[in-house]
């Protein structure tokens, strides 16, 4: 369809908190015109602060078109990440909800918000509680002694940049998310399902039992909140402390999809479309390590 031939990548580090277009000079023009200052241009090569976006060339954007978009980071990159996506609800027969994948995550910050879609985030093997620190800095901490006795991760030791996971939903959204990291990270968390008593109690907030989680007494019976910490690495280091990991979902209620075009149910036909419960969370430790995103999201392919 020609309207969708309009869509074209729009990647550069600008602003990436106020998107703008390339120069309309013309809407004819095809393919857009490059920015302004080429040297902004990410697709040239890696640059810090890049954003990246779907952007459509003409008069008006159909309400259905979309795109998948998938961004491959340097193996190095340690700084923060952040990815928003929400649901094409355009069409009551097509509702086409944003899904978010992140394999081998180790970035000091994740942040991500969605709408009532699937979030996956697959923690790198070697996640440590300080991305940001060096491999010896995290070395000293976890060996860290004070007056001749063992006192690992001690608020003393070189690495306090603890890094972070948030992820959350729009205040409609009703999401089901999985964080997988591994089973030796210090970390502390916190999920919940923030609708009303009634309704969120359909949903789970879960910390995995293998990782041996010390759960927050306050959390403990309160199926769609867990509040805890894992692998608390001595006396010496503070309470809440480690990598920090925070989900939430607005709601917990279900929710009709299409992920696949060929799946379309047809005009007029969208109540035949598949339902699931969603808003459920879940921190685990080798529930979804060793897949990629294209087994758990396998329509993007």
């Amino acid at each position: 369809m020609a309207e969708f031939e309009k869509m074209w990548l729009w990647a550069y580090a600008e602003n990436p908190d106020s998107p703008k277009p390339p120069r309309p000079d013309d809407e004819n023009l095809e393919p857009p015109p490059d920015p302004a200052d080429e040297s902004l241009n990410c697709e040239n090569g890696w640059l810090d602060g890049c954003g990246i976006r779907l952007y459509y060339y003409g008069q008006a954007q159909p309400a259905r078109a979309g795109a998948d978009i998938r961004v491959t980071l340097p193996a190095s990159y340690r700084h923060r990440v952040d990815i928003t996506t929400e649901d094409n609800s355009f069409d009551d027969d097509y509702l086409d909800r944003g899904n978010v994948c992140v394999e081998n995550a180790n970035q000091s910050a994740l942040n991500i918000t969605t709408e009532s879609g699937l979030v996956y985030v697959i923690g790198s093997r070697d996640l440590t509680p300080g991305p940001l620190c060096s491999a010896d800095q995290i070395a000293q901490c976890e060996n860290f002694e004070k007056d001749g006795q063992p006192a690992a991760w001690d608020p003393t030791c070189p690495c306090q940049a603890f890094g972070s996971m948030n992820l959350s939903t729009f205040d409609s959204g009703a999401a089901n998310m999985t964080i997988d990291v591994p089973g030796d990270l210090w970390a502390s968390m916190n999920l919940q399902n923030e609708d009303s008593p009634e309704a969120a109690a359909m949903c789970t907030a879960t910390i995995d039992p293998a990782l041996n989680p010390v759960i927050d007494s306050g959390t403990a019976d309160v199926p769609y909140k867990a509040r805890g910490e894992i692998n608390h690495p001595s006396d010496a280091a503070i309470d809440g402390g480690g990598f920090n990991i925070q989900m939430s979902s607005a709601q917990c209620s279900l929710i009709a999809f299409t992920e696949d075009p060929d799946d379309y149910v047809g005009k007029d036909n969208g109540l035949d479309q598949p339902t699931e419960l969603r808003g459920n969370l879940e921190v685990c430790s080798g529930c979804i390590a060793g897949k990629t995103c294209a087994d758990l999201l396998p329509w993007t392919n």
